[in-house]
């Protein structure tokens, strides 16, 4: 990276080169701000639009405009208050009272819902214009804006967001704070200092904020902070200002990663896998060029940071240039002696930086897991999403634990989520979908990476699976590649025919048989060995071991039976007669932990991923650079109560598929991928997905977890050697506590 001076900085410079770069976009008609339509996909009802005229935006420019102190500029700058003041809903009796919409072709009434934090948005730049350029202000606009910020501060004042929501915490604080100062209007300058205090109380508990690690929202929590800190007269709000400054700075500076130049995971927030622009300049600006994106002249310099006086304290400056390795845990909701915190952990190396949250959601404003990797000089990020439709869906929960360069993570849903977003469009229980998924999303440069299941790795073929018996084999019989409908078998030479007795691919005796193939009813199997009878255990056709049996033949109890190859014993593992591989056993005989079982075909081991003695299917390698990450799955499941091919409306595997598109490659998890259809999580008996993803020479890279299954439906999932669990998944989703 470039080093250079940054007394070459020139602030009055880049803002006037800011303003000269929109002059463009205003339009003298509308007196706004024209700006490039985007959307988040809530809020706002607008699907399509190449261009819109922002409210903030727009007031944003005209502090910029001020600022500038071209005589050029003003009569422009107040033009456009006046438009975005005008648009304020001043009527008391309405409940966006206070409120600006976000655009103007788009009223509050139509928004869905309108966005309260809109009153502190646009009621910062309004006292920031009032407080820097009050006085040259015409007295009615001046008496009209004024009306605004208070009324914004009155919406501000009712709502009283908490501490937990950071950066609308710090920006009320600024708008009321510095309202009461430069209005002289004491109930609001003493709710800004209240306020402010109790974000700094809230924070020094844990010594981060809630809203943890946010490229777009840490940086707007120090830009606001900072302006605060610059504009108020007080002497506490200027202390309060400082210590959150720095507890916030050292979360930036901690989580950078040089070799790749990015902001390490987990965030909170965030609206791109990789710093944007404006990103990178906020960084290049605020270390004093330390961090050099950009020549001085190039730099993407915005308008708000004039005058705001951001700059990182030296203490931390060593971290954004220095590589290392470093481990970071961090508390930043709850508390951490009473079993509800939420935790983030990072493990940053030279090469790459691997970050998680130990609880999250799948909004897709989140990074709940996250790298970064060098590839060659420039980064590659890996992201682990789960869409519905293509779009980030809110209602599937991520839990996981991290040692360094590996995390043990497990998904699991809730019926009473958001869907697109946490609380605005919540869900009762179903979905429409024609496509479900996860996905372990791989971007940035791409130039040299390669993914490729483990087998294909040793040259082998790439999707061999373990059948129920640990057994190896190269067809549709694992947990992992549930065969999604019922199908004929043969019966290995003889002239009967067998159904499939079940969604696994097991085939069932000869009986009476139902449409789907599942046996009807119960016939006696004879032994072939020694004559003796055995009883059906199951609606499935399948015999069970000679032992005790009820009344409609399910074997009651569990007895030995013989391994006739190497003459081990399998306890059988549940009521219908199976064995399993022979290995701890619980009373009712189902494995409680995990014993290897061979390959067959290359020597390799697969873990038993469940309680069946199933194995695993093989890992996914991804190659980046000179950083090798290993995908491996220990468990998954997306089964409804009723054992029937329309859980999925498709025959394909429960597998991770590899796809490669012109931007990412795309290792995907297909949970339902057919004609739309009414997906019901409530009547899901299993839904839950158990992975680690790590990189190669972390310290537990070998260790495969141990899972409890409990008769609630509970999984306890840990790590070999660790007293405590690592987190716990429901197999039926429920909701959210």
């Amino acid at each position: 990276m470039q080093h250079v001076n940054y007394g070459v900085l020139n602030h009055r410079e880049l803002l006037v080169q800011k303003l000269q770069s929109l002059e463009s976009r205003y339009d003298s008609g509308l007196r706004l701000l024209r700006s490039p339509f985007s959307s988040p996909g809530y809020h706002t009802t607008i699907k399509q639009a190449e261009f819109i005229h922002s409210t903030r935006d727009s007031l944003s420019y005209a502090l910029g405009l001020l600022d500038s102190e071209q005589a050029a500029y003003e009569q422009r700058a107040f033009d456009i208050i006046a438009a975005v003041v005008s648009l304020q809903d001043r009527d008391r009796s309405s409940v966006t009272f206070g409120l600006w919409s976000w655009f103007y072709e788009e009223p509050l009434a139509e928004m869905a819902p309108p966005d309260w934090n809109w009153a502190d948005f646009c009621g910062s730049r309004l006292i920031q214009a009032l407080s820097r350029h009050g006085a040259r202000f015409p007295l009615e606009l001046r008496e009209a804006a004024s009306q605004a910020v208070e009324y914004a501060c009155e919406a501000i004042m009712k709502r009283d967001v908490g501490p937990h929501y950071t950066n609308i915490a710090i920006l009320g604080a600024l708008v009321t704070r510095l309202a009461g100062e430069q209005l002289g209007l004491e109930h609001f300058a003493q709710y800004g200092l209240e306020r402010l205090a109790k974000l700094y109380d809230y924070t020094r508990e844990r010594g981060a904020f809630q809203e943890y690690n946010s490229p777009v929202y840490t940086a707007i929590a120090v830009v606001e902070l900072s302006k605060l800190r610059a504009e108020t007269t007080d002497s506490r709000v200027g202390e309060l200002c400082d210590a959150l400054l720095g507890m916030t700075w050292k979360t930036v500076a901690e989580h950078y990663h040089p070799a790749t130049g990015q902001w390490s995971g987990p965030h909170s927030r965030s609206y791109r896998s990789l710093l944007d622009e404006q990103a990178q300049a906020f960084l290049q600006v605020a270390t004093e060029g330390q961090v050099m994106f950009f020549p001085w002249d190039q730099l993407p310099y915005e308008e708000e940071w004039y005058r705001s006086g951001i700059s990182c304290p030296p203490a931390y400056l060593e971290l954004f240039t220095l590589p290392g390795q470093r481990e970071l845990k961090q508390l930043y909701e709850g508390g951490a002696g009473t079993g509800s915190g939420k935790w983030a952990a990072a493990y940053l190396t030279p090469s790459y930086s691997l970050g998680s949250f130990t609880d999250s959601d799948f909004w897709n404003q989140r990074r709940p897991l996250l790298a970064y990797v060098d590839n060659g000089g420039a980064p590659a990020y890996l992201r682990l999403r789960c869409l519905h439709e293509g779009y980030d869906y809110c209602s599937a929960r991520f839990h996981s634990q991290q040692q360094q360069g590996q995390v043990l993570f497990g998904i699991d849903f809730v019926t009473d989520g958001g869907d697109t977003h946490p609380n605005l469009d919540r869900i009762d229980g179903t979905i429409r979908a024609s496509d479900f998924r996860l996905r372990l999303e791989i971007g940035g440069h791409l130039d040299g990476i390669r993914v490729e299941t483990a087998r294909e790795a040793a040259g082998s073929p790439a999707y061999g699976v373990g059948n129920e018996y640990g057994a190896a084999d190269e067809s549709k019989g694992n947990m992992l590649s549930v065969s999604r409908e019922y199908r004929e078998c043969n019966n290995g030479g003889r002239e009967s025919k067998y159904s499939v007795n079940d969604g696994y691919g097991h085939c069932g005796e000869e009986s009476k048989v139902k449409e789907n193939g599942v046996n009807d009813g119960y016939s006696p199997c004879g032994d072939n060995d020694n004559g003796s009878k055995y009883s059906v255990n199951d609606a499935h056709g399948r015999c069970g071991e000679e032992s005790k049996v009820k009344e409609n033949g399910v074997n009651e109890g569990c007895s030995p039976c013989d391994d006739s190859d190497k003459g081990s014993k399998y306890s059988v593992n549940d009521a219908h007669g199976r064995c399993f591989e022979e290995s701890k056993v619980k009373e009712n005989g189902v494995n409680e932990g995990y014993s290897p079982c061979g390959d067959n075909d290359n020597g390799s081991k697969y873990s038993v991923n469940d309680a069946h003695g199933r194995c695993g299917e093989e890992s996914k390698v991804i190659e980046i650079g000179e950083v090798v990450f290993r995908l491996r799955t220990w468990f998954a499941a997306f089964d409804e109560l009723a054992a029937s091919s329309a859980t999925t409306g498709s025959d394909q595997p429960l597998t991770w598929e590899i796809h490669r598109s012109a931007d990412t490659f795309e290792i995907d998890l297909i949970l339902y991928s057919g004609p739309e259809r009414t997906l019901d999580f409530r009547q899901l008996s299993r839904a839950a997905v158990i992975c680690t993803l790590a990189a190669e020479g972390s310290a537990a890279e070998e260790s495969a977890p141990l899972l409890k299954f409990s008769d609630s439906g509970l999984v306890s999932v840990s790590l070999p050697g660790r007293e405590t669990e690592a987190f716990e998944l429901s197999l039926r989703p429920r909701v959210a506590e």
